[in-house]
């Protein structure tokens, strides 16, 4: 359930990106 809400919801602080989503970015930076 969590995995799921992460991939979903969108975080203001994060640009509206997705939590997992902005690890990937910070990963491959």
């Amino acid at each position: 359930y969590v995995n799921w809400w992460n991939h979903l919801r969108l975080h203001g602080t994060l640009g509206y990106e997705t939590p997992v989503g902005y690890r990937n970015q910070r990963l491959a930076q």
